[in-house]
């Protein structure tokens, strides 16, 4: 959500009378009355010193101190409950995101049935179009479990950057879906 630098500013303030936290104030101060180019000049040579100084972000004891505030082992400790709040977060968001981030090479091609050929024993599978590139994987799973090793790689063949993958191939979109 992108807010105009007005209300960058009102929120520092309300932010202040709220937790009087003085990085807000300071803010509020430093901002009040600034025009958009006057404010992010300031911010960028704000940043550019913190940099030089090796303040703030760019700091191993600042960095050493946000990570312990996500738990007593650190944000990466992969605890029980780091795990299931990721998978919360992956559930809800992932999937949609994922679909809305689709490149228009592979929406294009998720509106095909698409015959595959395992050149393993020379036998043929036909996907129904889907909603995502993991769903045509799924399908192709349930008739040859276990071939495909890396799903992330599978791309290369949809883009037509390996003729073959995982002794996949693709003979031919065929009956173009309207559903979609």
């Amino acid at each position: 959500m992108k807010i105009s630098p007005e209300d960058h500013v009102s929120i520092h303030f309300y932010r202040y009378q709220a937790y009087r936290q003085l990085g807000d104030k300071v803010a509020y101060e430093m901002r009040i009355g600034d025009s958009n180019a006057r404010a992010k000049a300031r911010a960028l040579a704000a940043v550019q010193a913190n940099k030089t100084k090796k303040q703030l972000f760019w700091s191993s004891d600042w960095q050493r101190i946000q990570g312990l505030k996500g738990g007593g082992k650190g944000g990466r400790a992969n605890t029980a409950a780091q795990w299931k709040a990721r998978q919360k977060v992956g559930l809800k968001y992932g999937k949609s995101n994922g679909i809305k981030n689709q490149l228009p090479f592979l929406k294009s091609f998720l509106k095909y049935h698409v015959v595959w050929e395992d050149l393993d024993d020379n036998t043929f599978f036909k996907t129904q179009p889907a909603e995502s590139l993991t769903s045509v994987i799924k399908q192709l799973e349930s008739f040859k479990p276990g071939k495909i090793r890396n799903t992330t790689t599978f791309y290369k063949l949809i883009r037509g950057e390996r003729k073959t993958m995982y002794n996949w191939k693709i003979v031919n979109k065929v009956i173009r879906s309207e559903a979609k």
